[in-house]
């Protein structure tokens, strides 16, 4: 099974973040401009190494892990 995370990631907007995220192995789900929020499902196998590559991201404010728990994939 594949454990999936949920985690929002706070930013300033700029015309290049949206590219830099969706180059990520991560699903956008929800982009909030105005705000400067996104939230991104990530596997849990890879959420330390996507981490890594959003703190590198110009505009990057915080990041966090939601606590609750998704369904998991059976593949």
């Amino acid at each position: 099974m594949i454990k999936r995370d949920e985690v929002l990631v706070y930013f300033n907007y700029r015309s290049d973040s949206l590219d830099f995220m969706k180059a990520l192995n991560a699903t956008i789900v929800y982009v909030n401009k105005k705000m400067g929020y996104a939230v991104l499902y990530v596997d849990d196998e890879n959420l330390s190494k996507i981490i890594n590559k959003l703190k590198k991201m110009r505009g990057f404010k915080k990041y966090e892990v939601s606590p609750t728990d998704l369904v998991e994939l059976n593949v």
